[in-house]
């Protein structure tokens, strides 16, 4: 004599044969597949046809969403790392503009003492020639007076004297423009 099967190895159409009054449109494993459609209703862990189709379908899904995700993935860290060179460039441009604008202002400032330098000079060179002119106008110039005078003169035809001027009048050219 064959072993008789146990529930839950038999399908719907083997229960309703062996006169099982099984419920067609219940769940009896509560697996989420009604009883008709379920090849073994008594066992949660198989499913019908139909499910199977299903979770393969749903299996597929979750793959080409995987695949979605991790070439998403790889395209943000993409655009990050374009992101992340383009404030490096920026910085760097910044940066250098940065150093132009300093050495613009070291330039501003040095031109700025050299004028005041020279305006300096020309005030004494000034009060040498008054006070030459109204001693020598008595009579009674001053050896002082000449001294600087002369010291003034000998400056200002210097070539070094007159290569700093040349350059202080090309930076204020350069400024200007």
């Amino acid at each position: 004599m064959a072993k008789p099967k146990s529930k839950k190895s038999m399908t719907y159409k083997q229960l309703k044969r062996a006169g099982s009054r099984i419920k067609p449109y219940a769940d009896s494993d509560r697996d989420g597949v009604i009883n008709k459609k379920d090849c073994r209703p008594f066992d949660p862990k198989k499913q019908g046809r139909l499910h199977d189709f299903a979770m393969a379908r749903l299996r597929a899904k979750e793959q080409k969403l995987e695949n979605a995700r991790i070439r998403l993935t790889k395209k943000l860290e993409t655009q990050r790392e374009t992101l992340n060179m383009k404030r490096a460039v920026r910085n760097k441009k910044l940066s250098i503009s940065q150093i132009r604008l300093k050495r613009k202002q070291v330039l501003i400032d040095e031109i700025k003492r050299e004028k005041a330098k020279f305006q300096k000079l020309s005030l004494a060179n000034k009060q040498a020639k008054r006070e030459l002119f109204s001693h020598s106008a008595m009579g009674k110039a001053s050896a002082a007076s000449q001294k600087t005078l002369d010291a003034t003169r000998v400056f200002l035809n210097k070539p070094s004297t007159k290569k700093a001027i040349s350059r202080f009048n090309a930076r204020v050219q350069y400024l200007i423009s």
